[in-house]
């Protein structure tokens, strides 16, 4: 870092890294989102670079009172900004749907599990269902001349998701009789910040990981309208954490939980295993030993979905499977988004949202080679740090040739590739491939 001081009294340095993104995310929000508290979160920027200038971390290395003073606020104006934008306009997003109708202030998504929180107090199975006559279905839609949302007629969330919120909606139906999945979010997003600020030593890289949860515009912009990325990133987060100190069985269960909460963890998993595994993967001995380490975590998914496995089998597969995958047949999900399904009809190589395109067949014929590269990289490295990066890696590159690709989906793979980054390893390997 290049240092300019002047007659010796003040130093002033150029912006680090940390300083550039908390700009750069705080301007883009306000590109995408005209938000009249804009005002407060350019003030917020403005503190942390005249403080990251005045006060550069090189400079801080031997000062430690006054490098945890500097880290104090900068962090301050990093929570400050994430709760002016990301927090507090979700909170005015509840209110203000509280005080007009359910459809509105809200994605359908949100709709579609709140709906289906309903559907399981009555006893009845949210796969399979028709949410037409639900608030979901009072919601505008209109996509490539589609007025209708094929979405009505297939749940696509995990079952852990109505499992965890489904305490909490009855809760706040029997104290304050209503209920909005966000409130659910934001205690998941102020627990995943305090999770990441444990997982670097480093002020620069605390700040780093939670700008990409919380004003990550690809993110966050969804958050507020109530998509549920954040309770995936919750689980990623305490897995990570339990890797650093080597409980790999505890780091196996939470990050089966995280896969039980949304499929787009699944591009994470083949290099969680790889890791596991270690140099020697071919060995009877270490899938077994591996095999132990995932046992709970495997039980503890099983738990979470069988049961509507065994309740609606048809209903369940075909929602959170077939439908996902993008399949065509007369109920698949839109070709739209950010990806090649959004291109091709943009362009009108693809006439009709839902006609037939080899999506799947591309997708595979770039995630095959991608994970055998690479999982051979991260099997030679050893660094678990290399599981979120690559997951990350592989989903953007897969997901791009999906017949759908949302913003947040963007989002949360652009965080797995800056979580690996940002992370500390805290791991040392010996010739055996065994921590200590």
């Amino acid at each position: 870092m290049t240092t300019i001081r002047d007659n010796g009294t003040s130093s002033w340095s150029r912006p680090s890294w940390d300083a550039l993104l908390f700009a750069g995310l705080a301007f883009l929000y306000l590109a995408l989102y005209n938000d009249p508290k804009g005002a407060l979160l350019i003030l917020a920027v403005t503190v942390y670079i005249l403080l990251d200038m005045l006060f550069p971390w090189a400079e801080l290395e031997s000062r430690e009172r006054a490098r945890r003073w500097v880290a104090l606020g900068k962090s301050s104006m990093v929570l400050f900004a994430i709760f002016i934008a990301t927090i507090a306009t979700t909170a005015i997003w509840i209110g203000a749907r509280h005080l007009t109708t359910p459809e509105q202030y809200a994605n359908e998504g949100m709709l579609q599990v709140e709906a289906a929180l309903k559907f399981l107090s009555q006893g009845i199975s949210p796969y399979g269902q028709d949410y037409t006559n639900t608030p979901m279905g009072n919601r505008f839609f209109s996509n490539w001349g589609i007025t209708v949302s094929p979405g009505l007629k297939h749940f696509v969330y995990m079952p852990l998701i109505v499992e965890i919120s489904y305490p909490f909606y009855w809760l706040s139906l029997k104290t304050i009789g209503w209920w909005d999945q966000r409130m659910l979010h934001i205690g998941f997003l102020v627990l995943t910040l305090m999770l990441l600020s444990q997982l670097s030593e480093h002020p620069a890289h605390k700040a780093g990981l939670m700008l990409m949860v919380g004003l990550n515009p690809m993110l966050m912009l969804g958050f507020q309208e109530g998509r549920n990325d954040i309770i995936a990133i919750f689980w990623l987060a305490l897995s990570a954490l339990a890797l650093q100190h080597n409980r790999r069985a505890t780091a196996a269960t939470f990050f089966a939980l995280a896969c039980a909460s949304k499929q787009l963890v699944w591009f994470v998993a083949p290099f969680f295993l790889a890791y596991l595994l270690g140099l020697w993967p071919w060995r009877r001995a270490q899938w077994i030993s591996v095999g132990r380490e995932l046992l709970p975590g495997l039980i503890i998914s099983l738990i979470t979905i069988v049961p509507f496995l065994v309740w609606t089998p048809q209903a369940f597969v075909s929602d959170v499977l077939i439908y996902m995958m993008g399949a065509s047949g007369t109920e698949t999900f839109l070709a739209n988004g950010y990806g090649l399904g959004g291109l091709l009809m943009g362009i009108g190589a693809l006439k009709d949202p839902m006609g037939a395109f080899p999506f799947v067949w591309i997708e595979l014929g770039v995630a095959l080679p991608l994970v055998v590269w690479l999982g051979r990289r991260l099997i030679r490295q050893r660094r678990h740090t290399l599981i979120w990066q690559y997951g990350g890696v592989l989903a953007l590159s897969v997901v791009y040739f999906h017949r759908f690709y949302h913003d947040n989906y963007i989002g949360l793979f652009t965080f797995l590739v800056a979580f690996g980054m940002l992370i500390d390893e805290s791991v040392v390997y010996d010739d055996a491939n065994h921590t200590r």
